[in-house]
């Protein structure tokens, strides 16, 4: 009898420490994603710096260009080009970040259910 209550408690054991290394693993992977994530919206703030710096070179251009028409058409050119590849730059930041963004939360969804369905795996086998 009692080698038979050591059997459970040893299996329960190893159940509970393979449950911990998934978890473990889980914790791992949003560790992960999170500083991707971190990264991407780095990489978001260096683009939008990128876009200040156009900006302000835009600026200086259009105070320059002031001087004569022909020059001043030709700094409208160059603002809108600037300010389309900014933006455009911007939007694909955006963008990309909202897609990590919902792909974290899709990975802690799934987690989540595992955790959950690991648990009742547990308390499943403790009730026996």
């Amino acid at each position: 009898m009692q080698k038979k209550n050591w059997k459970i408690i040893e299996e329960r054991t190893e159940n509970l420490l393979q449950c911990s290394n998934q978890i473990f693993d889980s914790l791992n992977s949003i560790d992960l994603r999170t500083q991707q994530v971190a990264q991407t919206t780095k990489n978001a703030g260096e683009q939008i710096d990128v876009v200040l710096n156009h900006s302000a070179a835009v600026y200086e251009q259009s105070r320059k260009i002031a001087t004569s028409q022909a020059e001043l058409q030709e700094g409208q050119v160059e603002i809108k080009k600037n300010l389309k590849e900014g933006m455009s730059m911007l939007q694909d930041s955006y963008s990309h970040l909202g897609q990590e963004i919902d792909n974290l939360r899709n990975e802690a969804v799934e987690i989540e259910e595992e955790i959950s369905r690991i648990g009742d795996e547990i308390s499943s086998k403790q009730s026996r």
